[in-house]
């Protein structure tokens, strides 16, 4: 699919105040239509084309075929408010568009720090708001409409985006084949299916039945059957020993040591905790976190060199409070006896 220019994007369509989504506005004539004006699109038109393409739902990449689109614009020329006849280079290529402003949305609807309004959008006001703001959109230009006014079509594009969990699709936490399935068929196969429950016997009999009968254990959570297994394994089978196979213990020749025979240490049956095992997985922070650390380090480096700065000038600072005249008489005579100053000087 065909894409426009990274900074060509916009909200999508032509904003018009009098068109919104709960309201239908009369679809132009065929005969109404100019043959050589140019498509604009509107909020209808986004509408529309999210009504047409739900039944189409792609995978990731939000590719779709030429036959579909065919078919789209077909179906979007039936639907024209205003403006002349859709295109299907033009339709590829705002399939597309929609789809970059459907991602710059959802990644200001969930950024870390950030926040959202359906109607006003990131909803920038303070002024360091307005400077994360200002560095998010060098990096994102397609955001930059969403300053301080929402995307109206969002709801309908996200039922497009097949990352999304939608239907029967949707995640689904269950119980696997391996642990309660292995200890119910087995409960089953023990009792029988006399022990079990009837469809027909209420609540009261069967709680009633319960708390006659003794509790048993589930065979997965048997501890003693566990250890007892383990301590099995860890025996191994004992082995018969005939006559011919034993041998006859003897004493060493000399005084030399004889070598201890290789110990070969069982492996541990000890379960490995789920928090102990190190997690490949790195919170990434983003750069609006990066900013403001970096931020509050600027400020404290101006307080220390402030700081240090007042002191040097404390340091530097000479303040001579016994000066007076007797004492610069003094000075000269010392220099004229030391013979510090040159002659012209001393007369």
């Amino acid at each position: 699919m065909s894409k426009a220019p990274h900074g060509s994007k916009g909200i999508g369509y032509r904003h018009n105040d009098r068109i919104t989504l709960t309201r239908t506005l009369p679809f132009l004539k065929p005969k109404d239509i100019r043959e050589k004006g140019n498509a604009v699109w509107v909020l209808m038109d986004i509408v529309s084309m999210a009504e047409f393409l739900s039944e189409h739902v792609t995978g990731d990449g939000n590719k779709y075929g030429k036959k579909l689109i065919k078919e789209l614009v077909a179906f979007l020329n039936t639907r024209i408010v205003m403006g002349g006849w859709k295109k299907v280079k033009g339709t590829d290529t705002k399939i597309a568009d929609i789809f970059e402003i459907y991602k710059a949305v959802t990644y200001l609807k969930t950024r870390s720090g950030g926040s959202w309004d359906d109607d006003f959008g990131a909803n920038v006001i303070t002024q360091t708001e307005s400077e994360i703001w200002d560095q998010l959109v060098l990096s994102r230009l397609v955001c930059a409409p969403f300053r301080n006014s929402g995307w109206l079509p969002y709801a309908i594009w996200e039922a497009l985006d097949p990352a999304k969990p939608k239907g029967d699709n949707s995640f689904c936490l269950r119980i696997g084949v391996i642990g309660n399935d292995i200890a119910l068929s087995r409960r089953m196969a023990m009792q029988g299916p006399a022990d079990l429950p009837s469809e027909s016997d209420t609540g009261e009999q069967s709680q009633s039945q319960s708390q006659s009968q003794p509790r048993s254990y589930s065979p997965d959570w048997d501890e003693q059957a566990m250890q007892n297994d383990n301590e099995n394994a860890l025996q191994g089978p004992e082995l018969p020993v005939s006559e011919s196979t034993v041998q006859p213990h003897l004493e060493p020749q000399s005084n030399v040591p004889a070598e201890p025979a290789p110990v070969t240490l069982a492996p541990s049956l000890k379960k490995c905790s789920i928090a102990a095992a190190p997690t490949s997985s790195r919170k990434k922070s983003h750069h609006e976190d990066r900013i403001i650390a970096v931020r509050k380090s600027l400020n404290v480096f101006r307080e220390h060199m402030t700081a240090a700065s007042n002191n040097v000038t404390e340091v530097l600072r000479v303040t001579n409070k016994n000066s007076s005249p007797e004492q610069r008489m003094r000075a000269f005579a010392l220099a004229r006896d030391k013979e510090w100053l040159p002659v012209a000087d001393q007369i």
